[in-house]
């Protein structure tokens, strides 16, 4: 008979983040969360309605978004994510 190993794995997180348009302090506190969180084994997703510019983070930021997959929810953000009218998250069924 033979038994199966459990393997622990790291629970996934979802990182969130309207744009990365322009790089400034917010865009600076998503990708040190999700770096910090991937160095601690974590499984991490960030989700945006822009492109990302991985070499620019690093270069500008000193940050290395390697291994961490960028998801871009253009539709789905603009309409879900980030209400501009009131400056407020809402919520997001992804």
């Amino acid at each position: 008979m033979t038994y199966a190993k459990k393997v622990k794995t790291m629970p996934s997180i979802a990182v969130l983040h309207a744009n990365f348009e322009i790089l400034g302090g917010g865009e600076y506190l998503c990708c040190i969360l999700a770096s910090m969180l991937k160095q601690r084994g974590f499984d991490i997703r960030i989700y945006t309605a822009t492109p990302v510019d991985k070499e620019k983070i690093r270069q500008l930021f000193g940050i290395s978004l390697d291994n961490i997959d960028i998801i871009i929810h253009k539709n789905e953000l603009e309409r879900k994510l980030y209400s501009r009218f009131h400056g407020r998250l809402v919520g997001l069924d992804v």
